[in-house]
């Protein structure tokens, strides 16, 4: 996938591409560091909060740019 979007940009470079990945491939370590790999790009990683996994208690910045709260003092939620 990395391999492809850098390709894709490189061909495209008036484009801005966003990514849907799931589990660990949209860590920074994940398609981001492939993709470093392959070309000098600019990007930014914003990850769901995953209790246990990746929370507001863990994050780092080696991890991902932003943190998206859905729940909590710092989150959002839908009015009933």
């Amino acid at each position: 996938m990395a391999r492809n979007l850098v390709e894709f940009l490189r061909e495209n470079p008036g484009y801005r591409v966003v990514v849907m990945a799931g589990s660990g491939h949209a860590w920074k370590f994940g398609i981001p560091k492939q993709m470093l790999e392959e070309a000098k790009i600019n990007y930014r990683v914003l990850l769901p909060e995953v209790f246990t996994r990746i929370d507001r208690s863990n994050v780092t910045k080696e991890i991902t740019d932003y943190l998206w709260l859905d729940e909590g003092e710092d989150g959002w939620t839908f009015s009933n």
